[in-house]
Formats: structure tokens, C-alpha cells, sequence
């Protein structure tokens, strides 16, 4: 008889007789979806199956452990959806009607890819695959337990932006692992810095590897894109995809991490573009970067960076990689014509001006010189005066089909579409960076509110009236709120650390203090031995009463 297993379905430790898990708290009668796999199934007497951790377009991931060496691993589970369903009262998958043969294509993707993945398990930066058991007319690939968190929740939760001697240590490894998939014909399709995981130890691992048709449009199988990430051949049914299509994901995540603001989604940028270079957004970007990012993010295929070998040249040799200029943008054919028209009839307004103002100078001197008698002279006057008069006339009427041109110019422009922007992330930005950047000085106008909280430091954006990625035109007021620090901040602690340091931290923090300084027996100059308030405790910012830090003399 075999033995009980008592593990937790959720975090899979031992949990005696109790419902309830002392570890994560997970009650062990929560009920399962209807589909899912019962938790504490055990396949082939040898895996433990715990709940269900998520689900994409090609199957299910569970939890499970693995009985022979202990270890916690993960199962994925071929389920991919519209062409198959589970059984009823059963672990077996039927093929809808009529889609028999493409499950079965599908089944095979799924087999070879967990199976070549699994003969380069000891790459560090992948996420290790053991084995692929066929079971239940599906497969299972049994893959290693991560535990860590996502790139993207990494850069939320850490950093505004990182810079390239950081940025590089961690995309490194993910390219040169890229370069070896590529070299065994694995195209990943889905890079992004939600499928990039950081454990434990700090090692960045590439995980959530899917079948091809699951990562591009297509009409069989429903797909996993990542918006800002995905190149724009997996938009198109019969897009092309290669090595070239790993190079824009990877170089979309790099953009990320460099500016801490997303690239625009490939799929809206074929129908204009508003991609941004980096070096715009972050101004510590060097322009070889800069420039070989844009390549490497180019929309068309001919023109991309096609392959690891290339991409780490550039980015790892500036000398191999001219700057790019960019060509002065033409003006729209019709504005052109319109351009050239007024030159043409500004020209000709001129000829006549000139003509007109020639013909007055040679009546005066003729009758200057040839007519002495006043009558002829108030003739004369009375001419310049009446020729004024028209001159002045002229004048204004030119001056009014100037100003009827400008407002149908005018008029014309307010039908012309409007440009418009993706509005960047700047939650968890300082907003000094922001204010002092000249390219958002002249894409947005910002409102501050300057706020109280909790969760976010001095200085930090914690929350924007316009979501991210949200297109607005140009100057548009987006309101910033920024954290003014906590209300009700801890006194740290003093013991053993100098009165300049001390007093930083209390900045920091944004805690008014005063300085008493006193000498005391047996401790040295410049070190703090007392505060007003005991450490650990609060202090209200806007209390007018300020903390009295007591300073060695």
C-alpha cells in the first residue's frame, strides 16, 4: 500500500493533517475549475500534482512534486485551445471533430520542441526541461521550478530605467542563450520582460517556450503575443518568422530596461509610427546604442539586424556601426504645391510692386524738373496723395488675401489628422528625471500633485491621470502624482553612525530635525548618542515639532 502523501497543492510542503497550509496558507479543499487536473493526481507513480499555476494558449501548468528525487517541479500540459477538450471524469484529451489531424501536428510541435529543449538543460539562462512523457493521448513536459519574479515586475518594483553597464550583465546572458537556441533551429517568438524570470541568486532565466502557431496570428490555434514586444511579422497570418524575430523582441526588452518606457506596439506602428529612439527618452544613451537599437527594432524584416552574431557586434563594438542620419522629412505633397504656388505668386507680387514703384519715381522727376509753375506741383501732391491712397489700398488688399490665405492654410491644417503619442510608463520614476527631460518637455505638459505615501520614496511618480501607452496629441496636460515620502515615518536608529550620515537618512525621509551638540565622556566627535524621540517610533512630517538629534562635540 502506498504511503499518504501530505504535501501542500500550492507550495508542495509537508502539511501533517492540516487543511490549511502553515507555509502559504493555501486551504487544500479549494475547489478546481471543471478541465483542470484534480490536485494530488499522481502520473506514473512518480509525480505529485499540485493546482494549477497558469494557462496559454497551449496548454496548462501545474505544480507538482517530483517523488523519486524530492524536488519541486512544474508540468505543462498540452491543452491548446479551440481544437481539444478534456474528457469528461477523465485525464484523456479528445481532438474536436474534424480537427483530428492538426491536434496531432500540434501534439508533434510540442513533443520535438520540450524534447530539444531538453538536450541543452544545463544552460543556466533557460529554464531547464527534464523530460516529455506522452500520457492521455497529450503530452507533458516536465520542467524546472522557478522562483523568483518577472523582469517586468523587477523594473516596477526596483528601478526607473537601468543604465548600459548595468543593462548589459543582464541582457548578455539572454542573447548569448538566444544565439544557442537559434544554433539547434528554436525560434522563442515570445521574449518579453514578462517571460524573463530573475530567482533567487539574481540569474536571469528565459522561460514560457510555445509551439510556433501559438506565437503569430494565424486561423487554427488562438495566440500569446506580448504588446511592445512581438515583431510585426507575427501580426500577419503569413508573416516570415526567423532569428530576425527574437532580435526585436530582445532589442524591445533592452529599450525597456535602457528607457524605462515600453516600445509601441509593432502592430500600431505599420500604421504610423511613433517609435521614439532612446536617446531621446534617456540622454546617457550613447548614440552608436541608440542607433542600433532602432535597427534592431526596424520594422522591416531587409532592414533588421537578422542575427545574434550581428546584434552582439554592434552592441559590443561601436566602430562597426556608422551613426545614422536621418533624412529631412519632405512635406506632403499637397502642402509642397502649395508651398511652391506662393513662392511663384510672391514673386510675381513683387515684379509688379517694383514696376509700379518705378513708374512713380520717373512722374516726379519729370515733374520736378519739367514743371515750375505750383499749379503742376499741387497736381503733383495731389497725385502722390492719390496714388498713396491706392498704394495703401493695394497694400491692404494684399495684407487681407494674406490673411485669407493664412486662415484657409489654417483651416485646411484642422482637418489634417493629428499626430498623436504613446503616452510612456513614469510610474516609479523620479520626476526630476522627467522634468529635465527636454523630449518630454516638448511632447506633454505636466501637472504635479505632490502627495503622501507609503509605498514610493521622495520624489517617485507613483500615479498618472493617462494610462500608459494611451495615444494623446501633443502638449496634452497629463497630471503626476509624486510621493512626498511617508506621513508618518520611522526614527531610525543612531548606534554607530556618524551625525552626517545620520542626518542624510533623516533627509531622506524628509524628517525636520535640529542639532543639540554635547560632549560626552568616552565617545568620539561627530556621532550621534541620543534622539528626542526614540527610534522606532514615528513622527509626524507636519507636526511643527521638530526631532532633536543629539550630536558628540
Amino acid at each position: 500500500m502506498q504511503k499518504k502523501i501530505q504535501l501542500c497543492v500550492s507550495c508542495m510542503k509537508d502539511i501533517q493533517n492540516s487543511n490549511i497550509c502553515e507555509n502559504c496558507g493555501y486551504d487544500q479543499d479549494t475547489l478546481y475549475l471543471p478541465g483542470q487536473i484534480p490536485p494530488k493526481t499522481i502520473f506514473l507513480e512518480r509525480y505529485f500534482l499540485g493546482k494549477l499555476l497558469s494557462e496559454d494558449k497551449q496548454g496548462a501548468t501545474y505544480i507538482a512534486f517530483d517523488l523519486n528525487i524530492n524536488q519541486v517541479v512544474e508540468i505543462k500540459e498540452y491543452l491548446p485551445e479551440k481544437i481539444c477538450i478534456r474528457e469528461k471524469n477523465s485525464l484523456n484529451i479528445i481532438p474536436m471533430e474534424g480537427l483530428e489531424t492538426p491536434y496531432k501536428a500540434y501534439l508533434s510541435d510540442f513533443i520535438e520542441l520540450y524534447k530539444e529543449l531538453s538536450k541543452i538543460r544545463t544552460l543556466s539562462h533557460i529554464v531547464k526541461i527534464y523530460d516529455v512523457i506522452e500520457l492521455n493521448n497529450t503530452a507533458y513536459a516536465i520542467c524546472e521550478r522557478v522562483i523568483g519574479q518577472t523582469l517586468k515586475q523587477f523594473l516596477m518594483d526596483n528601478v526607473d530605467y537601468i543604465t548600459w553597464d548595468v543593462a548589459k550583465e543582464i541582457i548578455t546572458p539572454v542573447i548569448k542563450s538566444v544565439g544557442i537556441l537559434h544554433s539547434v533551429n528554436i525560434i522563442h517568438r515570445g521574449i518579453s520582460t514578462e517571460t524573463l524570470l530573475i530567482n533567487k541568486k539574481n540569474e536571469i532565466k528565459l522561460t514560457s517556450f510555445s509551439i510556433n502557431l501559438t506565437r503569430g496570428v494565424n486561423s487554427s490555434l488562438n495566440f500569446d503575443l506580448f504588446s511592445g514586444y512581438s515583431a510585426p511579422e507575427q501580426y500577419f497570418p503569413n508573416g516570415t518568422h526567423g532569428t530576425w524575430t527574437d532580435i526585436y523582441s530582445i532589442s524591445a526588452v533592452l529599450y525597456k530596461i535602457l528607457t524605462g518606457t515600453m516600445p509601441p506596439d509593432a502592430y500600431t506602428r505599420m500604421s504610423k509610427d511613433k517609435y521614439i529612439s532612446a536617446n531621446k527618452l534617456n540622454l546617457d544613451i550613447t548614440d552608436y546604442l541608440s542607433n542600433t537599437l532602432d535597427k534592431a527594432l526596424n520594422l522591416s524584416i531587409k532592414d533588421r539586424i537578422s542575427s545574434i552574431n550581428e546584434l552582439q557586434s554592434y552592441l559590443t563594438n561601436p566602430d562597426c556601426y556608422p551613426p545614422i542620419i536621418q533624412p529631412e522629412k519632405p512635406l506632403p505633397i499637397s502642402e509642397k504645391t502649395k508651398s511652391q504656388k506662393n513662392k511663384k505668386y510672391g514673386l510675381i507680387s513683387m515684379g509688379i510692386t517694383t514696376i509700379f514703384l518705378l513708374f512713380i519715381l520717373i512722374f516726379v522727376f519729370v515733374f520736378l524738373f519739367d514743371s515750375p509753375n505750383n499749379n503742376n506741383n499741387n497736381n503733383l501732391n495731389s497725385f502722390i496723395s492719390n496714388n498713396s491712397s491706392s498704394i495703401s489700398t493695394n497694400e491692404n488688399s494684399s495684407s487681407f488675401s494674406s490673411s485669407s490665405s493664412s486662415s484657409n492654410i489654417t483651416s485646411n491644417s484642422s482637418q489634417i489628422d493629428v499626430n498623436k503619442i504613446s503616452v510612456p510608463n513614469f510610474i516609479n520614476q523620479n520626476y526630476t528625471s522627467i522634468k529635465n527631460n527636454p523630449t518630454y518637455k516638448n511632447l506633454f505638459s505636466f501637472i504635479i500633485k505632490e502627495e503622501y505615501n507609503d509605498d514610493f520614496g521622495i520624489g517617485k511618480i507613483f500615479e498618472q491621470n493617462i494610462a500608459p501607452n494611451s495615444e494623446v496629441i501633443q502638449d496634452t496636460s497629463i497630471i503626476l502624482k509624486v510621493s512626498k515620502g511617508k506621513r508618518f515615518p520611522t526614527i531610525p536608529d543612531f548606534y554607530g553612525i556618524s551625525a552626517d550620515e545620520y542626518t542624510k537618512n533623516l533627509k531622506d525621509l524628509g524628517i525636520n530635525y535640529e542639532i543639540q551638540r554635547e560632549k560626552v565622556s568616552d565617545l568620539p566627535s561627530g556621532y550621534v548618542f541620543n534622539t528626542s524621540i526614540t527610534p522606532g517610533n514615528t513622527i509626524d512630517i507636519e507636526s511643527p515639532i521638530k526631532l532633536v538629534v543629539f550630536i558628540t562635540k
